[in-house]
């Protein structure tokens, strides 16, 4: 009986001892190192500081400022997104109005707002105090990329189906609404052969002539059918194809990564302006498929968004669609005078918010993707409708969906929760819109830089080559920095491979021997071409020369053409040539440039700027070539003119 005491007594000492031990080795992590949090849950006990109640105004914020000036209002430890480089969640731009909400409610609905997580961590072991944190983890990200990646191939297939469906059915009428001229592209292109299609996903030029005897007579047919539709819908310039315009077809791909993403084709001599075919997706009426008997597999279905994607997890919250009567609530419908703010000129969205909030007594949180363009869009077109501020109005007659669809385009969600007198706003597509977002700092770079010391090549080149709408949606959006469209002139994918080098391999570029493409994986480098090719960088744009040109400036852009083509189509695809080649930068002093306002201009002598080509050096069947890449048509350091003019005047009294 002692000997078992003993026993249990020693297993006991060594399981509390193991414990400790366990206890006393736990590492607490950095704020700034990646965490894997738990979520908080109602059934832990209770902070007693979240019940404090916050009254807050942010205006327009980033998502980081929001929560730090929370921080200092509470006295709480909050933390935004999972380290401070974690710009894709500390970057979320939002508008935050709350009149004596708890702080828990707060931060909770803030995550809602911005789709991330609220969490709760212990700060040490023998300390009760939790920190807080507002992130997405590593898996949530790796879930928005996965769908929004499975989204576009699944466009994609779409457009491959509904091809198919046309080659099928087009010719015979069957497909009501689909032009005559779409079922010869498709033929056109079927006419390729096995694996035509895979080529042109892969982002290759597919080039026909009257040579290929057996779609002369498509070609033929495509030139003619294009122009008795553009006769239909009142062109009467409508060109005759003539058999210069049948000689040459170039197929290339284009696929557009939205809503209505499709296949575009050019085909037309070099020398003059290509005419286009673009098939969008959608085109094909699928129930008028099944009406009439065709069959087809089944169309290839669209990815469901990740988990929580959609949902809104803050309980009480009904979501107001369009012509809901849910805006029919009271709190929704109870009339105010909403007053313009003062000292305003042209109201923002965050000025809206702000001012609804104030007139109607209700606590605002929404993402805010629209405030950072200003009052107008680029097409100078109002953010907000005219006649948004006045009296007897309503939240309901302001924050409608439909009515900020159809004013700016805000696209806004709102969620509305009664008993806290809450509307919570969701920008509607928001995975596009995050991934598309520009890190605040670059922007900010951009912005001081142009007033100070310039904006220098590598910026430019990293704003200009920004992917998907981020550069029409964050740095077009700010007028100091639209001068920047019309530098994108040219494109080119060396230009953004260039701009994915590290900085020692860009300085390589600028020395004598230049960078050699031999020290990059040949996969890597050949893909990185196929996939910029898909979005056309690769492919030089022709010229419509006027009636007068003479025959020596036509042949001589035919030649460069033609150089062009070389590499686009060959040298760009084949890794033994690209083992080959050298890029170097060529600084040039500059002499002229491009000013939105006033066209090409001579520069002032008191300016010392430069403008930047690449040179590609390689050899092609046993020879070797250079193609010299123009860069952005621009003269660098690019300053504001108020910047160039103290540099000016300064120089001047020297």
């Amino acid at each position: 009986m002692r000997k078992c005491l003993l026993a249990v007594l020693l297993i006991t000492i060594l399981v509390s001892f193991t414990s400790l031990s366990f206890a006393q080795n736990k590492i607490t992590t950095d704020p700034n190192t990646v965490v894997t949090p738990t979520e908080a849950k109602d059934s832990e006990k209770p902070d007693l500081r979240l019940a404090q109640e916050i009254t807050y105004d942010s205006g327009y914020k980033r998502l980081h400022t929001v929560i730090d000036d929370i921080c200092q209002l509470s006295g709480v430890n909050i933390q935004s997104g999972r380290n401070k480089d974690d710009w894709r969640v500390r970057d979320i731009p939002v508008v935050v109005y709350v009149k004596d909400m708890p702080l828990g409610k707060l931060l909770k609905v803030i995550a809602e707002a911005t789709h991330t997580r609220f969490v709760s961590e212990k700060i040490k072991k023998d300390n009760p105090t939790k920190k807080y944190r507002i992130f997405r983890t590593l898996s949530d990200d790796a879930a928005i990329d996965d769908y929004l990646n499975s989204q576009k191939k699944a466009r994609i297939a779409q457009v491959k189906w509904e091809w198919d469906a046309i080659v099928a059915y087009g010719k015979s009428n069957a497909l009501p609404g689909v032009p005559l001229s779409a079922w010869f592209a498709a033929k056109l292109a079927d006419s390729f052969g096995p694996g035509a299609w895979d080529r042109l996903l892969k982002g290759e030029t597919l080039r026909l002539t009257v040579k290929d005897s057996a779609a002369e007579q498509l070609i033929k047919d495509l030139y003619q059918e294009t122009r008795n539709e553009e006769i239909a819908k009142g062109r009467t310039d409508a060109r005759t194809p003539t058999t210069e315009d049948i000689e040459y077809a170039v197929f290339k791909t284009k696929f557009r990564d939205d809503f209505s993403a499709g296949l575009d084709m050019n085909f037309g001599p070099v020398r003059m302006e290509q005419r286009g075919f673009a098939f969008q997706r959608n085109l094909v009426d699928v129930y008028l498929l099944k009406k009439n008997g065709l069959k087809l597999p089944p169309n290839p279905e669209m990815p469901k968004p990740p988990d929580r994607a959609e949902e809104m997890r803050y309980t009480g919250t009904v979501r107001l669609m369009m012509y809901d009567k849910e805006w029919n609530r009271p709190l929704l419908t109870a009339k105010f005078d909403l007053e313009k703010p003062k000292d305003i000129k042209d109201p923002t969205f965050a000025d809206l918010i702000r001012a609804i909030a104030q007139a109607s007594g209700c606590n605002i949180v929404t993402e805010d993707f629209s405030t950072h363009r200003g009052a107008k869009t680029s097409w100078d077109t109002p953010i907000l409708p005219e006649d948004i501020f006045k009296k007897g109005t309503s939240i309901s007659d302001t924050l409608k969906y439909k009515k900020i669809r159809n004013n700016g385009n805000l696209g806004i969600v709102w969620f509305f929760n009664e008993s806290d007198k809450l509307m919570i706003g969701l920008k509607s597509g928001w995975l596009e819109a995050h991934r598309n977002l520009v890190p605040e700092s670059f922007v900010n770079r951009l912005r001081e830089n142009y007033k100070t010391t310039g904006i220098e090549l590598d910026d430019a080149i990293h704003a200009i080559y920004l992917p998907g709408l981020s550069f029409s949606d964050w740095i077009l959006a700010y007028e100091d920095l639209r001068f920047l469209e019309k530098a994108c002139y040219g494109k080119n994918a060396m230009w953004l491979l260039y701009d994915a080098l590290a900085p020692a391999d860009k300085l390589q570029t600028q020395s004598i021997d230049g960078l050699s493409l031999a020290k990059f994986d040949k996969g890597w480098v050949t893909s990185f071409f196929i996939d910029q090719n898909k979005r056309q960088y690769l492919q030089p744009e022709s010229p419509t020369f006027p009636e007068e040109s003479s025959t020596e400036v036509i042949e001589s852009w035919n030649r460069a053409m033609q150089k062009y083509m070389d590499f686009n189509e060959r040298a760009a695809f084949d890794p033994a040539i690209i083992s080959t080649m050298v890029i170097h930068l060529k600084k040039l002093p500059a002499k002229y440039r491009y000013t939105p306002n006033r066209g090409n201009e001579s520069i002032p002598p008191q300016m010392k700027l430069s403008s930047y080509n690449l040179v590609i050096d390689y050899k092609m069947d046993g020879e070797k070539k250079e193609i010299e890449i123009g860069g952005p048509c621009l003269a660098f350091p690019v300053m504001s003119p108020e910047r160039e003019a103290e540099i000016i005047k300064a120089a001047k009294e020297k």
